[in-house]
């Protein structure tokens, strides 16, 4: 069933927009009603003019209303005070469910296996995108369908660049392996050190949440795991999205190789 949320800023306003706009695009968010604060344009200010501009000759084509409020309205709309005077109220479908039919021959996924907080998982995909990952799998209790204003926002909007799917463990490994992919999991034991790890695609990283960690499941049916070699001893583990820059730039060497 579809929700709404509210998301702020002309970033990721922007990129539903765009997404929008495109003859397949990457995720069924679309935006029904623009907000813009009508006091910004009382001193000619020319980015935001300009933003102006955009979001208005775009309400036509993309469906949505475009509501000009002063700022005290807004402020009862938006949560944050970071939006600039723009933001926008979008209808949030579910995420599509993992299946082999979209997963591309020979390429880069990640499994994120309970990021928790919002924040986080944003960062993460933004992180993963511009090394070259073609899509990611969410566990299917995942942030962005529970807070996700937040990931869409702290993503930069690159939530609505990428592929996104849902999938339990089970159904991802039975997914990946079918399709040829080996599942590389962010894990110490009878790990091997990433940067000695051969992640020649299709390969698939699965990355854990910083309290629970990945799942047996997934554990139990991983090809390899790897690890982070330190510069000094060190017993803790890196937070997530330090993890998965790391991991995912080791990655990116192999792409296109």
């Amino acid at each position: 069933m579809s929700d709404f949320c509210i998301i702020e800023g002309i970033t990721a306003v922007s990129a539903v927009i765009n997404n929008m706009k495109k003859p397949v695009s990457n995720s069924s968010r679309r935006i029904t009603e623009l907000y813009f604060d009508s006091s910004k344009l009382q001193k000619y200010d020319r980015s935001m003019y300009s933003r102006y501009v955009f979001l208005k000759q775009n309400a036509l084509e993309c469906n949505y209303r475009f509501t000009e409020l002063p700022p005290e309205e807004l402020n009862k709309i938006f949560s944050g005070n970071t939006h600039g005077g723009i933001g926008a109220k979008c209808l949030c479908p579910e995420i599509e469910v993992l299946t082999e039919n979209p997963i591309k021959d020979c390429a880069f996924y990640c499994y994120l296996d309970g990021i928790d907080d919002p924040f986080n998982l944003g960062y993460i995909i933004r992180t993963l995108y511009p090394l070259g990952c073609s899509g990611i799998i969410l566990s299917p209790n995942n942030k962005l369908v529970t807070s996700p204003a937040t990931v869409i926002k702290s993503s930069a909007g690159i939530t609505e660049m990428i592929d996104i799917f849902t999938a339990t463990p089970e159904q991802f490994c039975a997914v990946m392996h079918k399709r040829s992919y080996k599942i590389a999991c962010a894990a110490i034991r009878d790990s091997v050190a990433c940067a000695n790890a051969d992640f020649t695609p299709p390969i698939a990283l699965v990355i854990g949440g910083e309290k629970r960690g990945i799942s047996r499941k997934i554990l139990e049916q991983s090809d390899m795991n790897v690890r982070i070699d330190y510069a000094i001893p060190f017993n803790g583990s890196l937070p997530s999205v330090c993890a998965t820059s790391v991991l995912a730039y080791e990655i990116s060497k192999f792409i296109n190789k």
